[in-house]
């Protein structure tokens, strides 16, 4: 037996690292699973003569959380920058929405510039939401991706 140390990103909650691990558990050449969601790492024991710790890695990402070797943080810091970057287009795109209906526009192409505007927030802005929520088609568990994709499509 060897134990890999893994960098996760991507994980929101209890439930992300939940869903990892109950899929890990399914493949029978690993044999225990440590998953922190709040550090992002994962300590994985697995048998080295059925699978490698880059097939373990792979395995991770597929089920759409990022995961490397390294003990750098260079996919935490890319996906939080990702996720500043859509904060910084939403907020004057909101700005805009919220000038043009309480300010009294109340035309058609007032309410066509807002449909476009709300389009780019909910599938820009939203997308790492949409990414995860398609994830739970993979690994069969719903985590919080789904509720935030589910409920800002239903509003």
């Amino acid at each position: 037996m060897k134990v890999v140390k893994l960098n996760i990103s991507g994980m929101h909650c209890s439930a992300c690292s939940g869903a990892i691990d109950k899929n890990l558990q399914k493949i029978p050449s690993i044999t225990n699973v440590k998953i922190n969601a709040i550090s992002g790492l994962a300590k994985i024991a697995y048998d080295e003569t059925k699978i490698t710790e880059s097939q373990i890695a792979e395995l991770i990402t597929s089920y759409g959380f990022p995961s490397s070797l390294d003990n750098s943080k260079a996919l935490e810091i890319a996906y939080i920058k990702g996720l500043k970057r859509r904060l910084w287009v939403a907020i004057p795109l909101f700005i805009v929405i919220f000038a043009l209906h309480m300010g009294g526009f109340h035309t058609a192409w007032s309410g066509m510039v807002q449909l476009l505007l709300a389009s780019v927030v909910q599938f820009y802005c939203g997308l790492p939401f949409y990414q995860g929520a398609r994830n739970f088609f993979k690994t069969k568990s719903a985590d919080m991706n789904v509720l935030i994709a589910l409920g800002t499509s239903v509003a």
